[in-house]
């Protein structure tokens, strides 16, 4: 467990003349109300400092003390409240200054009272990094700087929080190592725009060369560095020559000769000394490229200061290289001439192929544009929760890639509104449409081998308008803009929006919730007195304990099309839920773990999204069953059928009516006992003379609409109607049996033909007695008798004016 402190007092530095009191700059987390006495002093701590230990117990001490870029750093949490107050003597006229002061999202406030010293309080709210407090004198000079550092309690800020950057780092850097045409990129960065891609270029740097793999690479060069066999050659006296050389070119190595017992021998020897040299070109590229970093780092220093985040992490990185490049095995390697890029070693040898690599990206970062780092990157502090949600959508585009089969498009996805394409290019640079508050997109397409293909388009914050459309994707309350949208709809259809007009679209809705690190914080919790507290405080405060869990069911609600919903946060690896609206996964709502650094959590959404996407591609699940007669009902509008005194609406002007002419005494039976029967084939023929035209299909659920009319009289409808529950073909030996059986009058027993259709209903309701001559002998007169039973449409049946006689 770390060791911490609740209340911390910062020794400052007195003037020449002042009263010798200490003077203090006391920090201490909100609530901890205990005076500041020397019993308190670790000695841990800087040699002045005093301090409260924290509980034993708590695993998110407020402060820690720990050392950074070669500084004390005050360690403190995000979301947590502090105090701060000036203590000492002479201190009339001190001021306190901190960037934290002009930060939107940041909570510091300045308390002035008549005698004492300046104090105050203040709150990071999802903003992680660097800041500082400065003391000022009376003449606005600096007199001392705390420097601070904020973490989070969500995650771990050396561990996971790095990886989340990292993992950003390393999506930038694949995507230049595996764009369609790497050889427009621009590797010159445009002056104008140096301060940006300065940033861009130590993102990628910091990504690659962390501490312990700048370390490794090292290591792994200097055991086996690249070599190359260097000759000296230098004339000596031939009994001190080493070498035999001179053995092979005798003429040309051996001279001043003279006679010694009357033979010739040289007075000197061409000796040669061989030995291995390190002044190659992989090790010179090194070399040069380790200096590069260094400028560049240095470069970064200057731009944003040592106070923040970038600037430290800069600070760090350059002393780190520093103490590298003084080694002695580099001060034998001579400058570098021209780059070896074609160097077999530089290319493929171990440590040397991932330096090429790291100078490469940082170079090629000239050629990427991506507004949103401005957002998490840059000032003294980086905006967690926008930055937690640029990676959930990086990971969410990952896997995508990754689905064994997924295409991914060129462009954006086709809208009416103005979307940007996640990624493009353009004359050379690569564009990444990734920023808070402008919409943008990519598109794939899931090819299937024995289900529906399908094309899946994924948005950032786009934006579901107002439409009254009732076969739309938009909203039918207010404008709704969930964090990202997965729009998935069969790849037959060209556009969305045709899919939509089709009710063949499926939205998937994800909102993503840095602050939250329990799912009890997301969703609350489900019992009866959380309820019960809910409605109180709502009552009082307008707020929501289980507001996520509403705002889930909002969306499925409220945006037509929607299969699900799901909040995204950084809880524990086992911590989530998926709650179904019945035992299919879709539609439903839930709230899944996105941890930085646990590929587990990515393995559960990949596995999640995949079992989606078969179930979109089925034909013949429940959800598919229900979706389609759902939009069967709804994509016409409503007809108003008129009576007396009152009118009805008609939800599908297009369904399918059934009209049967019946005697008028029997029709009150067979309304009675809902059962009607008519004629399956034409009286007097032993098989169909004409095509009988009844789909038996449809007429389930279709409206039942009974009418009569003696010879020569008008064919007109009894008054009311019902909805038919089956419809059988059946013999008359058949019918008959089942009117015995339910023991009605002979008088119903058919006689006239051999087969007849049967109809059961229920549900009878009243409507106008309407005029249905001309409709029943429009379809009548097809199938040769007035005694069988035609279809006609709804629509049809409104047109048809009131009968005259009742």
């Amino acid at each position: 467990m770390t060791e911490g402190y609740d209340m911390l007092a910062i020794p400052l530095p007195c003037e020449t003349g002042v009263d010798d009191e200490a003077r203090w700059l006391v920090i201490e987390a909100s609530g901890s109300q205990v005076k500041l006495s020397s019993q308190f002093c670790p000695l841990a701590l800087p040699s002045g400092w005093k301090a409260r230990p924290a509980e034993t117990t708590a695993t998110h001490p407020p402060i820690v003390i720990r050392e950074c870029a070669g500084q004390t750093t005050v360690r403190l949490l995000e979301t947590q409240t502090y105090e701060w107050r000036l203590e000492g003597s002479g201190m009339d006229g001190f001021t306190v200054k901190s960037p934290l002061e002009i930060k939107n999202k940041q909570r510091w406030t300045l308390r002035t009272i008549s005698g004492r010293a300046p104090e105050g309080q203040f709150t990071v709210i999802n903003h992680l990094g660097f800041s500082s407090i400065q003391i000022l004198d009376s003449h606005g000079e600096c007199q001392h700087t705390t420097p601070l550092e904020f973490v989070s309690k969500k995650m771990d800020f050396d561990t996971e929080y790095r990886r989340m950057t990292e993992d950003i780092a390393d999506f930038c850097e694949q995507l230049l190592l595996t764009w369609d045409a790497p050889t427009s990129l621009k590797f010159s960065p445009d002056p104008t725009q140096s301060a940006r891609l300065l940033l861009e270029q130590f993102l990628f740097l910091r990504n690659f060369l962390t501490p312990e793999r700048l370390g490794r690479l090292l290591e792994v060069i200097t055991r086996k560095p690249h070599s190359r066999l260097i000759a000296e050659h230098e004339w000596k006296p031939a009994s001190m020559a080493m070498s035999s050389d001179f053995l092979s070119h005798p003429g040309k190595m051996l001279r001043s000769w003279h006679k010694v017992n009357g033979r010739h021998v040289p007075s000197e020897v061409l000796d040669v000394r061989k030995e291995d040299s390190h002044d190659t070109a992989p090790n010179q590229f090194v070399r040069f490229a380790l200096t590069q970093f260094r400028q560049l780092c240095h470069k970064v220093l200057e731009l944003k200061g040592e106070d923040s985040t970038v600037g430290t992490e800069a600070y760090e990185l350059m002393m780190q290289l520093d103490a590298i490049t003084a080694r002695p095995f580099f001060r034998s390697i001579s400058r570098l001439n021209r780059l070896p890029l074609d160097n077999q070693t530089l290319q493929k040898g171990e440590g040397y192929r991932e330096v090429l690599r790291a100078w490469l990206l940082t170079e090629a970062a000239a050629s990427l544009n991506w507004e949103g780092q401005e957002d998490s990157y840059e000032g003294s502090t980086r905006d967690v929760a926008t930055l937690y949600e640029y990676w959930i959508f990086l990971k969410l585009h990952e896997i995508l890639d990754d689905i064994g089969d997924m295409q991914r498009l060129s462009g954006p996805p086709p809208s009416n509104e103005n979307i940007a394409p996640f990624i493009s290019e353009n004359t050379g640079e690569i564009l990444i449409h990734l920023k808070s508050g402008q919409h943008s997109g990519s598109r794939f397409l899931l090819p299937r081998s024995h289900q529906e293909d399908l094309r899946i388009d994924l948005h950032y914050e786009r934006t579901f308008s107002k439409d009254t459309s009732a076969t739309s994707g938009g909203s039918y309350s207010r404008r709704f803009r969930p964090d990202y949208t997965l729009s998935i709809f069969p790849a037959k259809f060209d556009s969305e929006k045709e899919a939509a007009s089709a009710g063949k679209v499926a939205h998937l809705h994800f909102d993503a919730k840095y602050r939250a690190t329990k799912l009890s914080q997301v969703f609350g919790l489900d019992d009866d007195s959380a309820i019960e507290q809910e409605k109180r405080s709502t009552k009082a405060t307008s707020t929501y304990q289980r507001g996520d869990l509403l705002k889930m069911h909002t969306y499925n609600d409220a945006l037509r099309q929607t299969i699900g919903s799901y909040v995204l946060y950084p809880g524990d690896a086992t911590d989530k839920t998926e709650l179904r609206k019945f035992h299919e996964i879709a539609p439903g709502v839930g709230a899944l773990i996105m941890k930085p650094g646990k590929d587990e959590c990515l393995d559960s959404l990949k596995a999640f999204l995949t079992d989606i996407f078969d179930h979109q591609s089925s034909q013949f699940t429940q959800y598919r069953y229900t979706s389609d007669t759902h939009h069967q009902i709804i994509e016409e509008n409503y007809s108003t059928l008129n009576e007396d005194q009152a009118s009805y609406y008609v939800a599908r002007p297009n369904a399918p009516c059934v009209l049967i002419w019946l005697k008028k005494k029997t029709a009150v039976i067979f309304k009675e006992h809902g059962f009607a029967y008519c004629h399956a084939v034409p009286r007097g023929q032993s098989s169909l003379s004409k095509k009988l035209d009844l789909n038996l299909s449809i007429e389930i659920g279709s409206e039942f609409i009974p009418c009569g009319g003696g010879q020569g009289q008008k064919i007109t409808g009894f008054g009311w109607r019902a909805k038919i529950t089956s419809a059988r073909f059946m013999s008359k030996e058949k019918l008959n049996e089942l009117i015995e059986n339910k023991k009605l009058s002979h008088k119903l027993k058919p006689t006239s033909v051999d087969h007849y259709l049967v109809f059961e209903f229920k549900d009878t309701s009243a409507i106008n007695t309407l005029d249905l001559d001309t409709l029943h002998k429009k379809y009548s007169s097809n199938q040769g008798s007035k005694y069988m039973a035609v279809t006609c449409s709804w629509k049809e049946i409104l047109d048809a004016q009131p009968s005259s006689t009742k």
